[in-house]
């Protein structure tokens, strides 16, 4: 008899860490509910970003190409002289 007393308190004590752990993930899990919908919401908003992204690069690549009118011109290359200093040689320019 005494040794099932003795089983029936362990089986008690089992019960309690049990229930404790069961109510430890019950709590994990009402969190997860409060997080899911967070979430949910931030994927919603970073696939409307990579569609409006999508949108603006597929307008970009069917953007014909500037003709070469209306193209900026090229900077002045090699060669340019623009006189901006003058003649170095001391003789005034008539």
């Amino acid at each position: 008899m005494v040794v099932a007393e003795g089983e029936i308190e362990s089986l008690g004590s089992r019960v309690t860490e049990l229930t404790s752990n069961l109510n430890n993930i019950l709590g994990s899990l009402q969190g997860l509910e409060k997080w899911i919908p967070n979430v949910d919401a931030g994927i919603k908003s970073l696939h409307q970003a990579v569609d409006e992204i999508s949108s603006r690069v597929t307008a970009l690549e069917t953007k014909p190409a500037e003709s070469p009118a209306t193209a900026t011109p090229p900077p002045f290359g090699h060669g340019v002289n623009d006189g901006y200093q003058g003649d170095a040689s001391g003789i005034p320019a008539i």
